[in-house]
Formats: C-alpha cells, sequence, structure tokens
C-alpha cells in the first residue's frame, strides 16, 4: 500500500504530537505522586552564575545554617566550610546525615537535582 508523501508527513506529526502529549504526561503524573518538582528559575540562575550548591539548595529548602548542620547531625562550621569552597562534602554525605532533602532516586534530591525549570 502506497500512501501520498503529504499524508505520510501529516501522519508522522501526529505521531511526534501523540509522544509530546504522552511526555507531558508522564512529568504530570510524577509532579500529581510527588516524585517530580519544579525548580524556580531563581534556583537556577544562582546554580549557573556559579554560587556555591548546598547554599542555594539549603536556603531554597529554608534551611539556615544552623538548621542543616543540625538535620545532618554536623557541625555548622563544616556547612560553612562547604559553602565557601574549603571543604567538599562526600557525594555519600546527605544519606550518611540524613539530609533533610536527601531522597534516593527522587528528583529533588541532593542526589538528583531536578532539572524542569518553572514557578
Amino acid at each position: 500500500m502506497t500512501i501520498p508523501k503529504a499524508e505520510y508527513q501529516r501522519l508522522c506529526a501526529v505521531e511526534e504530537d501523540l509522544a509530546d502529549v504522552r511526555a507531558a504526561l508522564a512529568v504530570q503524573e510524577g509532579i500529581d505522586a510527588g516524585t517530580e518538582e519544579f525548580v524556580p528559575e531563581t534556583v537556577v540562575d544562582r546554580l549557573i552564575d556559579g554560587e556555591p550548591p548546598l547554599r542555594v539548595w539549603r536556603e531554597h529548602r529554608g534551611f539556615s545554617q544552623s538548621a542543616l548542620a543540625r538535620a545532618a547531625d554536623t557541625s555548622r562550621v563544616q556547612i560553612v566550610d562547604i559553602e565557601a569552597g574549603r571543604r567538599t562534602g562526600s557525594v555519600y554525605a546527605p544519606a550518611t546525615f540524613r539530609c533533610p532533602w536527601y531522597r534516593p532516586g527522587r528528583p529533588g534530591s541532593v542526589l538528583n537535582p531536578p532539572v524542569a525549570v518553572g514557578e
């Protein structure tokens, strides 16, 4: 069976649109289930501008340095040193310290920061 080229191109466009709709629905399902979240543009801009990621995420989540240190079972000095670039934190530290926003495999985790931009 042969179809005209214009009909083939129309069907390809419909197929692409359907794939886009399915992808959007999958993201919306994740948002509704709490496994996806949006990151405000201000957070993304701060990270792009080179601000210390721990500071950006800490402030975005509403933690003071002292509150994060208490929640992570570490000292405020360690948080200050990591934010100032004098020390580096281990990629395992959030799990080790029971970081309050650590969620393994979940967007929004310190180890898996979300990438969707929006308010």
